[in-house]
């Protein structure tokens, strides 16, 4: 498999977005990944449809399994009651270990002298911790922009000549 400049321009800013979204978790960007995601699946199902070759390949391996991840996270298969059988429980237990790890590790300097969005340790200000929802929200587009992507592969590994 090659890769190009573009698919390695592509990573770093997947890497920088998926950073910044999960750093600095807030609502409206958990909602632009949203619907950047769900634009992105309905591009890509179009593109499976209408497609030709190997770009249909790929868009149909991409829309089959990002469409599957989302089903799978909201169907109520386990997070009623928290049951641990469910697809996506990995990936919660993942994100939930990854949002106590980062969450107050990170030091933030007084923006003007404002303190009212930090709180002290032995007298360092550190940032606020975010917000739960939208942290896991931003976690779980992510991933599933992920699994499309390596369905996508899959998918265009496969195709039929």
């Amino acid at each position: 498999m090659r890769f190009s400049l573009r698919w390695l321009f592509g990573v770093i800013l997947f890497v920088a977005i998926a950073s910044t979204s999960l750093i600095y978790s807030s609502w409206w960007l958990s909602d632009g990944l949203a619907a950047a995601l769900g634009a992105f699946l309905v591009c890509v199902t179009i593109g499976a449809v209408y497609g030709r070759s190997a770009s249909a390949a790929f868009c149909g391996g991409s829309a089959i399994a990002g469409w599957v991840y989302l089903l799978c996270l909201w169907l109520p298969l386990g997070h009623i009651g928290q049951n641990d059988v469910a697809p996506t429980a990995a990936v919660d237990r993942a994100v939930y270990r990854l949002y106590e790890s980062i969450s107050w590790e990170l030091r933030a300097e007084p923006i003007n002298g404002d303190l009212s969005t930090a709180y002290f340790v032995n007298g360092v200000p550190y940032i606020k911790r975010p917000l739960l929802e939208p942290f896991v929200k931003a976690a779980h587009c992510l991933t599933a922009f992920v699994v499309a992507m390596l369905g996508g592969a899959v998918g265009r590994r496969f195709q039929r000549g």
